[in-house]
């Protein structure tokens, strides 16, 4: 499986990290990995202003290989492109709609 790295900036007065890029792990190909993401980041932060989804995997070399699938029975190109973005930004989405509610008052 890949193993992805996400960038997190954030201007988080928790952390006065001052607009830090902060390295996290995430695994767009295990579920269980994108909720640990998201926990985390929910209890480390409080903020999210935006969250870019840029991460994927493709087959470039032309062959066409059997499918090999995720624990959770989901085709890895399938879950890594899409379902993992997809749970990500579910899990996120509370997040960026309280920064948007408390920065838009």
């Amino acid at each position: 499986a890949s193993i992805g790295q996400t960038a997190t900036i954030t201007d988080d007065g928790k952390h006065h990290n001052n607009g830090r890029i902060i390295g996290m792990e995430l695994n767009l190909n295990d579920f269980d990995s994108v909720r640990s993401f998201a926990d985390d980041f929910r209890r480390d932060f409080t903020r999210l202003h935006y969250l870019v989804e840029n991460a994927g995997m493709a087959v470039t070399d032309g062959s066409s290989p059997s499918p090999s699938h995720t624990e959770e029975g989901v085709e890895h190109l399938y879950a890594a492109n899409y379902l993992g973005h997809f749970l990500l930004t579910q899990l996120l989405l509370p997040t960026m709609v309280t920064t948007y509610g408390e920065t838009n008052r």
